[in-house]
């Protein structure tokens, strides 16, 4: 009888800890498509500041939606620091 219990509680925690590596697999994957759109918004502005950048003789400054204030870095850097403890 105690082996029954003992082999039902190692059943039930297998298919606990392949539920969590699951979640945590779909978590990162999710966080990495999160983190790679990111970069490329930051890339896609950086490529309009410097389009922005050479007509400056006619704007004489980037518009304020161009300013850079750090926020994507700092949402990636949750992301990451997230899902690492997942």
């Amino acid at each position: 009888m105690v082996s029954t219990l003992t082999q039902r509680i190692a059943a039930l925690n297998t298919q606990s800890v392949a539920k969590v590596k699951k979640v945590q697999s779909d978590f990162k994957s999710k966080a990495d498509a999160i983190t790679n759109g990111l970069t490329k918004v930051n890339a896609d502005a950086e490529s309009l500041r410097a389009l922005f950048g050479k007509r400056s003789k006619l704007i004489k400054r980037s518009p304020p939606a161009m300013k850079d204030n750090g926020d994507g870095a700092k949402i990636a850097s949750a992301i990451r620091g997230f899902a690492d403890l997942v």
